[in-house]
């Protein structure tokens, strides 16, 4: 009772403020908890429900509608922070799991989001077959696969680039790895996070269509959502329903920035790398409720103080540090030839099973074309990329270095980010028809516009999260103009470029399948593309010529990772990066 009295004290609030703090956070926690209990009573549904019933564009649907996918998309992100926090920080600790890990993640970020929901599917649909838990599983599952990769390269981009002064400090301390990674590394890495978080929800938002309705051979399943919502609407060309569909999604982007993101931001820049006190003008509402809030600081104390301990245990091995460096001294290199062996008969072992189907079921001369195919698609995502980094570097770092309008501007780019660019179809198809325009040059815009996004905000990210002093410093040598931007920003946010192009990159390749082939009521176009050949296929359902094609988007996008990111990775990780 004394220390709560205390904590009073130090709010230095009137009791109805306090009282009313209260009251406020404890709503928006219950109603968080409202919600996913209210979603997960949808996953007892009967399963056949959802294969014969279609989705009603009743606006009066849309909130329970748009309370589906709003918990569908919360559980993919903490999944793909899971999968992150594991699976970059293996990447980023072992050389060894390194060099398996990246390329792995190259070809599941190059493979199409569609192509997961066929697996995804029969798989889950296995697990639970007469409820439509299953489904809802699938369903979360493909959108965890748009989200997750931004968010593993931010995670092993911002583990790589730690700045060794703090490293060295930690080790002064005596903190173990599990310490270090807890309360240095990660923390380090979290501004960075969550700015890729928000540009992976509005990727979800973007594949929101495809991800609700999904089938299995001749059986589709439709899950109540905005996007199946949105879909439907589409198909029965109701303008008023994706009047309505836009605007639900523009107030839950809202939602989410407000309730979720904001907070989120602002809580980030405790971490902040930098030496000097500055004064933060952003503010959240809800971060002041939550976080001036008694009543759950009590509830949740034993949760905290348990995470808490379970990040501050000192995991260290029993043997003997010198004895240890030994026995690796002495078996490292016959553990090396053993690993590189065991890459070296598993890539001749794909090599082998690739080459087979292909000439099994591909003749030289299709493979050739498809190859052919592949390189437009790619110097077509070259170029696009290219012309997005020399037009969106200049607004973000802008944006980054105005703490105010980043904070305005926030809301506003997660919804154009989310914005579907098939609802552009139609009028990217009239201007083509009614101007005689060339699609191959016209419909490339449409690859880029959902991926630009992961390009500026981890610029704006970047810049937002430059210390203070070196700004202050920068500032104290009149170093200004151009030659701020060149010897001072871009050297610090390179990192974040190259993750963003990299995301960007990857997001292009899964567009260009619905940009290259636009189709719009009876009308479609086709750009000579990679993407509209397995558009083409997957119409036609010549599924070799669709594995065919994937296996060459695959070989370039690593291709391109090979010859282009990862040198531009090693090289950030050596030289430019802060400390």
């Amino acid at each position: 009772m004394q220390k709560s009295n205390i904590i009073f004290l130090k709010n230095s609030q009137s009791p109805v403020k306090i009282l009313f703090l209260n009251l406020a956070a404890l709503i928006i926690v219950l109603s968080i908890f409202f919600c996913l209990s209210l979603a997960a009573k949808g996953t007892t549904i009967d399963i056949n429900n959802y294969e014969t019933t279609h989705v009603s564009l009743a606006s009066f649907n849309l909130p329970y509608y748009a309370l589906m996918t709003s918990v569908r998309i919360f559980v993919a992100i903490i999944f793909s922070l899971l999968f992150a926090l594991f699976v970059a920080t293996l990447a980023a600790k072992s050389k060894k799991a390194e060099e398996i890990i990246l390329p792995l993640l190259d070809i599941l970020q190059s493979i199409p989001i569609l192509g997961y929901a066929s697996f995804a599917v029969t798989f889950f649909v296995a697990l639970s077959p007469h409820k439509t838990l299953g489904v809802e599983m699938a369903v979360i599952f493909v959108i965890f696969t748009s989200q997750v990769w931004n968010i593993t390269f931010s995670m092993h981009q911002s583990l790589k680039t730690v700045p060794q002064d703090i490293i060295d400090a930690s080790i002064v301390f005596g903190l173990s790895s599990w310490q270090r990674f807890w309360l240095v590394e990660l923390p380090f890495a979290v501004p960075g996070l969550i700015w890729n978080i928000m540009v992976s929800v509005s990727g979800s938002w973007f594949f929101i269509v495809a991800s609700e309705a999904i089938s299995v051979g001749n059986i589709n399943y439709t899950l109540p959502g905005i996007g199946s919502y949105l879909g439907t609407a589409i198909t029965q060309k109701d303008w008023h329903a994706i009047i309505y569909s836009i605007l639900t999604t523009l107030i839950l982007i809202i939602l989410y920035d407000k309730l979720i993101f904001q907070p989120l931001v602002i809580w980030s820049k405790k971490f902040k790398y930098e030496m000097v006190n500055t004064q933060d003008v952003s503010e959240s509402r809800v971060y002041n409720i939550l976080s001036r809030s008694v009543l759950l600081k009590i509830l949740f104390k034993p949760c905290v103080w348990f995470i808490k301990n379970i990040f501050k245990f000192n995991f260290r091995s029993p043997i003997a540090l010198s004895t240890s460096k030994k026995i690796i001294f002495i078996n490292e290199k016959k553990l090396n030839n053993i690993w590189y062996g065991a890459i070296s008969l598993l890539i001749a072992t794909l090599a082998c099973y690739i080459a087979a189907f292909l000439y099994n079921f591909s003749s030289f001369n299709e493979i050739t074309y498809v190859f052919f195919l592949g390189a437009v698609t790619s110097f077509r995502i070259i170029i696009l990329i290219f012309l997005a980094l020399i037009i969106l570097i200049p607004i973000g770092v802008y944006i980054g270095l105005n703490a105010k309008l980043a904070a305005k501007a926030q809301p506003i780019m997660l919804f154009l980010a989310a914005f579907p660019a098939n609802l552009l179809f139609p009028f990217f198809i009239i201007i083509i028809i009614n101007n005689n325009l060339n699609p191959n040059i016209w419909l490339s815009p449409l690859i880029i516009l959902g991926a630009q996004w992961y390009i500026l905000l981890n610029i704006i990210a970047g810049v937002s999260a430059l210390p203070r002093e070196l700004l202050e410093a920068a500032s104290l040598f009149n170093i200004k103009g151009l030659i701020f931007i060149k010897k001072v920003i871009l050297p610090s946010i390179l990192p974040y470029i190259i993750t963003g192009s990299l995301c960007a990159s990857g997001g292009a390749w899964n567009a260009s399948i619905v940009a290259e082939a636009v189709n719009w009521g009876g009308t479609t176009l086709y750009a000579t593309g990679l993407g509209a050949y397995i558009a083409q296929n997957t119409i036609a359902g010549e599924y070799h010529n669709i594995n065919l094609g994937v296996c060459i988007m695959c070989f370039y996008v690593m291709l391109l990772n090979k010859l282009v990111w990862r040198p531009l990775y090693k090289l950030t990780e050596k030289t430019l990066h802060l400390g």
